[in-house]
């Protein structure tokens, strides 16, 4: 899916030079985490952790 979304923007740098490379920003993986429910038992939840942030 990252390929796919900037694939054409490696191309277009490929075609000048020999080597190419392209930073994609903004990339999030969802991760478990563990919390105490109302009731007090342990509830997983999810959230999204960035991997990569623009600098």
């Amino acid at each position: 899916m990252l390929i796919k979304e900037v694939f054409f923007k490696l191309l277009i740098s490929g075609l000048k030079d020999k080597v190419s490379a392209i930073s994609i920003p903004n990339i999030y993986i969802k991760l478990p985490y563990r919390l105490v429910g109302k009731q007090g038992k342990v509830v997983t939840k999810y959230r999204y952790t960035p991997i990569a942030k623009q600098l």
